[in-house]
This record gives structure tokens, C-alpha cells and sequence, in this order.
């Protein structure tokens, strides 16, 4: 029992580390339905409309 306490202690400390760590993007997407009642216009280039 203490062996599988450590192992997933060591695998939670080990595993939070990481994600501390983790790189910043710089740009984010944000995907959506252009369907969608709000987003369903686009421009000549391609774009989705303005709200």
C-alpha cells in the first residue's frame, strides 16, 4: 500500500511539473460555426463578419 502511494504521489508531483512548465502560445484560435446565426456573413476575403 505505501508503494502504490508513492508511485502515485511521484506521478502527480512528476506529471504538475511539467505542466508548470509548459510553453505560452502566442496566438490563440478560436474555432466556430460560421453557420451559426451570429457568424453566418463573411467578407470577400474569406473572413467572418464583424459583430
Amino acid at each position: 500500500m505505501k508503494k502504490l502511494a508513492l508511485s502515485l504521489s511521484l506521478v502527480l508531483a512528476f506529471s504538475s511539473a511539467t505542466a508548470a512548465f509548459a510553453a505560452i502560445p502566442q496566438k490563440i484560435r478560436i474555432g466556430t460555426d460560421p453557420t451559426y446565426a451570429p457568424f453566418e456573413s463573411k467578407n470577400a476575403q474569406g473572413e467572418l463578419g464583424r459583430l
